[in-house]
């Protein structure tokens, strides 16, 4: 355990706020606390690594591991908030602890808006996250957008990737994270060329359906049944548990499996092999590619820190964080493939075969 101690920081304490200050105080020392895996360190010392997770899920990376080192988090790294440095090391019976000079300043950047700040990598892979967010169109291809009276849910929310939290966030929160550490493999433009060569719906194909075909039952059924291909591809490029590329990359037990967020029809979350070392992250799909993530090649986006915040109130009027999501962003140059031929297409594949179609129910 490595406790990061901050130096000057003294709130004041106003009763009817009692809950308010301990929640934020407590994600500040979460945030200076460092949980080492078992096969760290044994003194418990940073070193070695360039990025540790800390006590709630976030990430720090730390430069050196004596006096004049810096310790940054998002909003150092990329918002220009002055780096945490080291001043002093004391070595404790459990582990050392840190004097630094600034306060740790984690991310102020959601997944959404790192998509949507780099239209020159990611506007593709966005473009399909939002079809989710027409319901016009949902309801249309047989995705119902009214929430169950009996159960609260909307058929439509299994789709959506990103929401705003009726604005109690910074713009957009991902909907399927739930206060927990995440990795997203972004796909850039040349990768999601790819995709669509092998089979995965483009937005247009769709908007063309509907726009000049609304009537026909095979134009709801080829919408349906590519709105889910897109769910799929979508999904599986989202993990649970958050992998920085480094010298060691803790990749854990179970054969270094990771669940993505694409289930199948048994309920069953789709897998990503992931190892690492060397700064390097080695993602293996479900086709057997290979797909390598290195922190040394800089043109590429890797090990971009995230934070997905949910507020007590609309942005303009919060008063403080009541939960929040971690995730890094991590650029990819070839998608990832959950089939193992490498299509996209099965469903419209296993149509031509003989399997049943889809039978929707819209408005003509």
């Amino acid at each position: 355990l490595v406790c990061m101690y901050v130096t000057a920081l003294v709130p004041m304490l106003v009763a009817d706020n009692i809950d308010k200050v301990r929640a934020q105080w407590t994600d500040i020392l979460n945030y200076h606390t460092i949980v080492f895996n078992s096969t760290d360190n044994p003194m418990s010392e940073i070193g070695g690594n360039k990025y540790y997770k800390t006590k709630h899920g976030g990430e720090v990376m730390v430069t050196g591991t004596n006096v004049g080192a810096q310790v940054l988090s998002g909003a150092q790294i990329d918002n220009g908030y002055p780096a945490s440095n080291i001043e002093a090391v004391y070595n404790m019976d459990n582990g050392n602890s840190y004097q630094i000079d600034h306060i740790i300043q984690g991310p102020v950047e959601s997944v959404y808006k790192v998509l949507e700040s780099n239209p020159d990598k990611y506007s593709k892979f966005l473009e399909l996250c939002q079809v989710f967010d027409d319901n016009e169109l949902l309801d249309w291809a047989g995705i119902s957008t009214v929430r169950d009276e009996q159960t609260g849910i909307k058929e439509s929310d299994r789709y959506k990737v990103f929401d705003s939290q009726d604005s109690k966030c910074l713009d957009q929160n991902v909907v399927f994270f739930n206060t927990y550490n995440y990795t997203v493999y972004a796909p850039d433009n040349d990768a999601m060329d790819i995709a669509f060569s092998r089979g995965l719906p483009t937005k247009d194909k769709i908007d063309n359906w509907y726009t000049n075909y609304s009537t026909r039952d095979w134009a709801v059924d080829s919408a349906y049944r590519c709105l889910n291909i897109i769910r799929d591809f979508v999904r599986y490029h989202f993990q649970q548990v958050s992998l920085y590329a480094d010298q060691t990359v803790h990749t854990g037990e179970y054969n270094n499996e990771f669940s993505t967020f694409l289930v199948d029809e048994l309920g069953i979350s789709q897998k990503l092999n992931v190892t690492g070392g060397g700064n390097k992250i080695n993602v293996v799909d479900n086709a057997g590619v290979t797909h390598v993530i290195d922190a040394n090649n800089t043109s590429k986006m890797v090990n971009k820190m995230t934070r997905d915040f949910v507020f007590d109130d609309v942005l303009t009027n919060a008063s403080y964080m009541t939960t929040s999501s971690f995730a890094v962003v991590h650029e990819l140059s070839e998608p990832l493939y959950y089939s193992s031929d490498r299509r996209y297409d099965k469903s419209f594949l296993d149509m031509s075969a003989g399997a049943k179609s889809h039978k929707s129910t819209y408005k003509r």
